[in-house]
């Protein structure tokens, strides 16, 4: 579901941009031009298939220990990992014919991710008498196909472009939970199975004047989605996951728009400078079945991401080189309900700056190196949570947090790549990506946590979002191999 919301604004994928500190404007590239505004495959020179193969790892470790150390208090240690797992897979080809332009895109990633969670608790001098020792471990197994087209025509000096598709997403989620206590122990397994399909479409143009390039893009995507019980079993004992009123059917709906704007200058014969901004809209409605109650909807919110982008490109005979400024504004809000009515809202808001620098030298006529860094500047970060009387939406708890310069040590990216060509029709390419990133682990809590619970899934969803204003900026550690066969005809 996360890999097709990004689809929105994707095309293609431009191993040579990624490598060079994930550059967006501040250097001409075929695939990321295209990925950006569809208009831009007018500009393809010669026809070309490109095979991509990927393995992508990442993980993210969180250990809690503390101890009052004094009779009868307690002591406690909590660990928790995230981890992820895809071989990425992405086919591209584009065809000229005079002034109409194809492009084919044909993607088969597969993914999992892992969320391990243990925590033992104990009080001094009554280890036997009052403990506490959980355990939760969810494992989420994604199979995707997305196939995506794009037309482009050059009408004269300006170029238009046309990009329509389809991604379809299956899953299958397991949970397992143990909990051995003085009180009594507990266990519970589940499985629940996702399919969601996200259909998109964009348009856009580009228009030459004098020294300066004007693009213009819009992309729309529409995903639904829907999840339901395969397995539950509680305490050892089975239970029937089709009994809608313990064991909801889930469906969701998101919408994102993406509004698209840049303006290139050419300052002198060597230094190009970009000016591009990104309006992006997300909105998401997810609905709870039950067997009672045909459907209600427990959660409704919107998030906001206008991204102002500053680049400039610097070109010297073999040599390229491109620095960006991106400066993030990020906004939430979002209502929670039960079946009387408005039970939570919450808000949140962040800002960010994201540096990116990449070099390119043609070493021989035959060898590019590569290099790129990207550094994220998070600026600050604020939520707010507000509980209501469902019955009276009377106000009855709000919480407010507001943070300046969050977790912003070590949060870098850093990448090389290598281009071989063999000959006039073959190129191999090779890309690492690597470091820290930005990963918001609610977005882990929020799948996993819908499988486990009942009706009041919508609860636990909205309660996963209201730690947008730490979460947003918690690094998480990766690393990326891509090899890349690419064919022109």
């Amino acid at each position: 579901m996360a890999l097709g919301l990004l689809f929105v604004g994707a095309f293609g994928y431009s191993l040579r941009m990624e490598t060079m500190g994930c550059l967006t404007i501040a250097l001409e590239d075929f695939e990321t031009d295209v990925s950006r505004n569809p208009a831009n495959i007018t500009t393809l020179n010669e026809n070309y298939l490109r095979l991509s193969l990927g393995m992508e790892s990442a993980d993210l470790v969180i250990s809690d220990k503390w101890d009052d150390i004094v009779p009868n208090s307690e002591y406690q240690t909590t660990n928790t990992d995230y981890s992820y797992f895809s071989m990425p897979i992405s086919v591209l080809g584009f065809y000229k014919m005079e002034a109409l332009v194809i492009g084919l895109q044909f993607d088969m990633p597969k993914e999992t991710y892992t969320y391990n969670w243990k925590s033992d608790w104990t009080r001094h001098g009554q280890e036997l008498t009052n403990y506490e020792n959980q355990t939760q471990n969810d494992e989420i197994v994604s199979s995707i196909i997305n196939m995506n087209i794009v037309l482009g025509y050059q009408l004269g000096e300006i170029g238009v472009g046309v990009n329509f598709g389809q991604l379809k997403d299956e899953f299958t989620l397991t949970h397992s939970y143990t909990q051995l206590s003085s009180g009594g122990d507990t266990s519970e397994e589940r499985e629940i199975g996702v399919t969601t399909d996200n259909a998109f479409y964009g348009f856009g143009a580009t228009y030459p004047t004098g020294n300066m390039v004007v693009e213009f893009a819009y992309k729309m995507s529409t995903l639904t989605g829907e999840g339901d019980f395969k397995k539950v079993v509680n305490d050892g004992i089975a239970e029937d996951p089709t009994d809608r009123d313990a064991y909801p059917l889930f469906l969701a709906e998101i919408t994102t728009d993406l509004i698209h704007l840049k303006v290139k200058y050419k300052y002198t014969k060597n230094i190009d400078i970009s000016f591009g901004m990104d309006m992006t809209t997300t909105d998401l409605k997810a609905d709870v079945e039950t067997a009672s109650l045909p459907k209600f909807s427990p959660v409704e919110g919107s998030l906001k991401d206008n991204n102002i982008m500053f680049g400039i490109g610097f070109h010297e005979d073999a040599f390229n080189f491109g620095l960006e400024l991106n400066y993030n504004m990020f906004t939430v809000e979002g209502t929670g309900s039960d079946t009387i009515g408005k039970s939570m809202e919450v808000s949140a808001d962040a800002k960010m700056i994201v540096l990116k620098a990449g070099a390119e030298y043609q070493a021989t006529d035959k060898l590019a190196l590569r290099v790129g860094a990207l550094k994220y500047v998070p600026l600050s970060g604020s939520d707010e949570k507000k509980e209501f009387d469902p019955a009276t939406v009377e106000l009855v708890d709000a919480e407010k947090y507001t943070g300046d310069v969050l977790n912003t040590s070590n949060m870098i990216i850093t990448s090389f790549g290598v281009e071989y060509q063999f000959n006039k029709q073959m190129t191999l390419e090779y890309g690492y990506i690597g470091g820290k990133y930005l990963y918001n682990q609610n977005a882990m809590n929020l799948v996993a946590e819908l499988a486990p619970y009942g009706v009041d899934t919508g609860f636990r969803i909205y309660n996963a979002v209201t730690g947008l204003g730490t979460a947003l900026f918690t690094p998480m550690s990766f690393t990326k191999h891509v090899f890349s066969v690419r064919y022109n005809f």
